[in-house]
């Protein structure tokens, strides 16, 4: 949660909108995820953030993420093991 208030100051320093952050022209990382049976699909997509960070913003199935807007590499992949395990 710090690191999340702390990127809507840096966000709110700079003047940026949320759309500028979590819509770059093209995604660091793009992760997809396929359960072929019940024929569902996840992708994630990480864009980098305009300040030197571990974090990234995050969007799932082409929109933001509801949930963690930010998120490192680790985070992402935690959420990603307990989607699998659920589906």
């Amino acid at each position: 949660m710090l690191k999340f208030t702390l990127a809507l100051k840096v966000i709110r320093l700079y003047g940026l909108s949320m759309n500028s952050i979590s819509h770059p022209d093209q995604a660091h990382y793009r992760i997809r995820i396929e359960n072929l049976r019940r024929h569902e699909s996840v992708e994630v997509e990480l864009f980098d953030l305009p300040y030197p960070s571990r974090t990234y913003a995050v969007m799932v199935n082409g929109r933001e993420a509801r949930r963690k807007r930010f998120a490192t590499k680790t985070q992402v992949w935690d959420r990603l093991r307990k989607w699998m395990v659920a589906h």
